[in-house]
């Protein structure tokens, strides 16, 4: 049992308890989409203050996805679409391979990390700057790269990247917005969504921490920008936001006093920097952004106890930080409230969280050739966006209901409708395996015999399910229940115990019939596990 160091904190006291499975499977559910009994047992050793230096700890971003086969005759295979020109003739056709190459190039990343809290941190984001019916996959792509590389960088930055990001300049009508005809869309939602957010209504027109005015204001200081790019058939033509003088705004703005009443003057294609320090300096923006941050990571309920005594200390510390984010996610994820046993299995999964823990801690790691790996990954993504989840078609501009609808919040993921399509996905996955893409590769399935042997005393069936419960499920299970599960493992086809196959299968991995049927005993404790209540839960 390790117990933590890190005594200090600008906003939550430092947890001081145990560091066992219970809180590194804890810690894991929440930063990791499907973390593996080897994560987790890694994470157990190394100790509450390293595992979550590494979770924060700057990566190499990705390389950018690449054509791996069909309709992109101009792209080799093997390499990448992001600043290829389309074809006029063709060009529908190359936008369904480039989607389908992004979005499974994206799932790769999203199951296939390392310990590391980033890929969760984007979908964090992608709810945040929440986008759908952008047809340009280079848009998307785009989009995306700026996303990862601020995941988990400073929102300061990210904010300025995002409000002239070319696929939120379409999405919200930025690219229209001219001095002639200011749109107020993104100005709205910078406020109400990425920013101050709302407060309670004051009166008509008028918030707590800002007012129509407001929206009317920025609007015009927004005004002049546009996206280039969008399905340009001219070779390097880059996806971009461009600034026009002719269609900006140049008088003064006036903000109200909800905003100190400042002043913005013209400052052509700097303004909109100008402003968005202003909406910085708002405690309220700091605020706004650690609820979301905490809903995310810790759990919905955000009372005025919770207000006052959680949240409004983390944006403090997010504002003296300089909006970087790794000082907040650090203090949340080494702190005493985040290990608090009622935060523990509160949350229940979304689809794609659902769909990782039902795949990954049973990998065999195999390698696959590279269309194989992106036939897999696609048909992964697939399964996600028909449980309701896809990060480029996100329902609503405020995000996915579960993320700001009250008082349900993430209890909308499940309902009369989902629930058996969430319960239907787990059980093919164990009896049939998920078939690839075109049925390219083989079946995605659990390697549960190959898995067992490289574990602490696999043949020990009360042990073994204890400690499979422990790293799938969010809460402890009585003894009883326990007990109660480990029968499954009694073989059927085998004239012994479960320890005894395990040791003949250990003597001789390849007599006939043994790997058959320690999968059999697996995937019916396993069977079990996933389909227990709290398995929905993290």
């Amino acid at each position: 049992m390790i117990q933590t160091k890190h005594t200090t904190s600008l906003a939550l006291p430092a947890y001081q308890g145990p560091w066992t499975t219970s809180e590194v499977a804890h810690l894991l559910r929440r930063t990791l989409f499907g973390p593996t009994p080897d994560q987790i047992m890694e994470a157990v050793h190394a100790g509450p203050e390293a595992t979550v230096d590494r979770l924060l700890a700057d990566r190499p971003l990705p390389d950018p996805p690449l054509h791996y086969k069909n309709h992109d005759p101009d792209v080799p295979v093997g390499t990448t679409w992001v600043d290829a020109p389309y074809r006029e003739d063709i060009h529908v056709k190359q936008m369904a391979d480039r989607n389908r190459s992004l979005y499974a190039w994206n799932m790769a990343l999203y199951l296939e990390d390392t310990l590391s809290i980033r890929e969760k941190m984007v979908l964090f984001w992608h709810n945040h700057f929440a986008i759908r019916a952008i047809e340009d996959p280079k848009y998307l792509y785009r989009y995306n790269a700026t996303i990862r590389a601020q995941a988990t960088g400073n929102f300061a930055t990210l904010i300025k990247q995002m409000t002239v990001d070319p696929a939120l300049l379409i999405f919200l009508n930025g690219n229209r917005n001219r001095r002639e005809a200011p749109n107020e869309n993104y100005a709205r939602e910078l406020l109400e969504l990425y920013t101050v957010g709302k407060g309670p209504q004051t009166g008509p027109g008028d918030y707590t921490n800002y007012t129509e005015a407001d929206v009317g204001a920025i609007a015009r200081a927004l005004t002049g920008w546009h996206d280039e790019g969008f399905l340009t058939e001219t070779g390097g033509a880059q996806v971009q936001a461009r600034f026009s003088s002719d269609h900006h705004d140049p008088g003064d703005k006036q903000l109200s006093p909800r905003l100190q009443s400042r002043l913005v003057s013209n400052r052509e294609d700097t303004e909109y920097l100008e402003l968005l320090d202003i909406l910085l300096e708002q405690e309220a923006t700091a605020t706004h952004l650690c609820s979301k941050l905490y809903r995310w990571l810790v759990d919905d309920r955000v009372d005025e106890v919770m207000l006052r005594e959680v949240i409004r200390p983390l944006g403090a510390l997010l504002r003296h930080e300089g909006y970087e984010l790794k000082p907040v996610l650090r203090n949340i994820l080494l702190s005493a409230h985040f290990y608090r046993a009622d935060y523990r299995g509160t949350i229940i999964k979304n689809p794609l969280d659902l769909v990782a823990s039902t795949v990954n801690p049973f990998q065999d790691g195999e390698p696959l050739a590279s269309d194989q790996r992106y036939d897999r990954w696609y048909r992964i993504n697939e399964l996600v966006r028909t449980l309701q989840m896809d990060p480029y078609e996100v329902p609503q501009v405020a995000g996915w209901d579960a993320y700001y609808r009250a008082p349900l919040y993430n209890r909308h993921w499940i309902n009369a409708a989902t629930l058996p399509v969430r319960m239907a996905t787990i059980q093919t996955y164990l009896d049939e395996g998920f078939p690839a893409f075109e049925g390219n590769g083989p079946r995605i399935r659990p390697a549960c015999a190959k898995w067992i042997i490289r574990h602490d005393h696999p043949g020990e069936a009360v042990a073994l399910t204890t400690s499979l419960t422990q790293w799938l499920l969010p809460v402890p299970l009585a003894g009883d229940e326990i007990l109660e599960l480990s029968k499954s493992l009694a073989p059927v086809n085998f004239s012994g115990s479960w320890q005894d196959l395990i040791l003949a299968y250990q003597e001789d991995p390849h007599a006939s019939g043994l790997e058959v049927e320690v999968d059999a005993c697996m995937k019916r404790l396993i069977k079990r596990i996933f389909f227990h209540p709290s398995f929905q839960l993290s």
